[in-house]
Formats: C-alpha cells, structure tokens, sequence
C-alpha cells in the first residue's frame, strides 16, 4: 500500500523474524539528529530487538513516537506502551492515551516496588517489537562515521538530545553548565559532539 521509495527488508533466524517496509531515504536534519541523541540516552540499545525508548516525561516521548512515524513509517498500531508506576491513581490510563492518541489496549499499567518512577504518571516505556529497526537504530547513534560528518548545528541538536535524556542544566557562578551521566562508549561521542559544538575540550569526572 505504499508507492514510491520504500524498501522491505526481511530478517530470517532459527529463534525469530521479523519484516519492515522503510523508506529508502531519510533526510538527516535537526529533529532527526536531536532523536539520535535521545535514543542514545534512553533507548533500548541492549539486545536490538525493539525500537523503544523509556522516560517519564509524555511530551519527549511523544517526541519519540512522532520521530518513528515520520522518519521510518511507522503506524499508530505498531506502538505498545508499558508505564511502570509507584502507585495507580484517578486519569493515569487517560493521561497516556491522550499524550500519545493511543488505544487502551495498547497501554499496560503496572505497579512496581523496586525503585519505583517518581513522577505523577509512571515511567512508560513505548516501543515497537522489530528487531530490524532496533538493530539499525543502534547501529546509527553508535556510528562515529555518522556523528564526525555531522556539521555543527546537526551536532548540537544531537547533544540537545543527549542532554534531554542523560543531562542536567546548571546555573554556576554566572555561567550556564551543561553536565551528561553516560558509559564510557557514549561518553566517547558526547567528547567528540562537545568539542565539535564548543571547540573547548570538557572535564570529565568519572
């Protein structure tokens, strides 16, 4: 049902499958690269089956979900949305169908006692079952290829993402800081994205 650029790619293996129609092209601009870094913070990067990202905040993840629609083709029905929650009050079921205009049987609540989420709504988690796009989607916010060819503004955004999901803004003797918690493999890239943006090299305390 789809005319035009698109590709269908086929995964074949003795434990799963899996099978997605994508465009062929991407334009690699701001939002793209500000999703990148997102997904770098707070994707599911571990075993590449999924697309998904986990956060508390409904507008980022509804960032998120818009990114997979207009990027990679994705449909509303694609989405399965997990909210871990501290404790199950009045509107939480509606507040997430409506941040991100999802069906109710598409949204699992479930209450946690292990360090539960501290925000109001719960921490969802939305991801999309494929393990194509979860291997591509690594395979980019790992590609030093990818981020050294990135001119400076598209390497900002990239940060900005970074930064929505692992950083902190701090206010400093009259100076803005910007501070990012990651391991040392995205450590390396927030390096290379600092001095590319700043062109002054960051402390970094382990």
């Amino acid at each position: 049902d789809r005319i035009g650029n698109w590709i269908t790619v086929y995964y074949r293996s003795k434990g799963s499958s899996s099978v997605l129609t994508l465009p062929r092209f991407v334009k690699v601009d701001e939002l793209f690269c500000w999703n990148l870094g997102f997904y770098l913070a707070e994707g599911d990067k571990s075993t590449k089956c999924c697309f998904g990202i986990s956060n508390s905040e409904g507008y980022l993840v509804k960032m998120f979900k818009n990114f997979g629609e207009k990027y990679f083709g994705l449909k509303n029905y694609n989405w399965f949305c997990d909210v871990k929650v501290k404790s199950f009050c009045f509107g939480l079921d509606s507040y997430w169908e409506n941040e991100l205009s999802l069906i109710k049987n598409k949204i699992k609540i479930r209450k946690i006692k292990n360090k539960p989420p501290l925000s109001e709504y719960g921490n969802c988690c939305l991801r999309f079952h494929n393990k194509i796009l979860g291997t591509i989607i690594v395979n980019l916010v790992y590609s030093m290829n990818l981020i050294k060819s990135l001119d400076k503004d598209l390497s900002f955004a990239f940060l900005r993402g970074l930064q929505a999901g692992d950083g902190t803004v701090m206010k400093k003797s009259g100076c803005i800081e910007m501070a990012i918690s990651c391991q040392k493999r995205e450590l390396n890239i927030a390096n290379h994205l600092i001095l590319k943006v700043c062109s002054k090299k960051p402390f970094i305390r382990k």
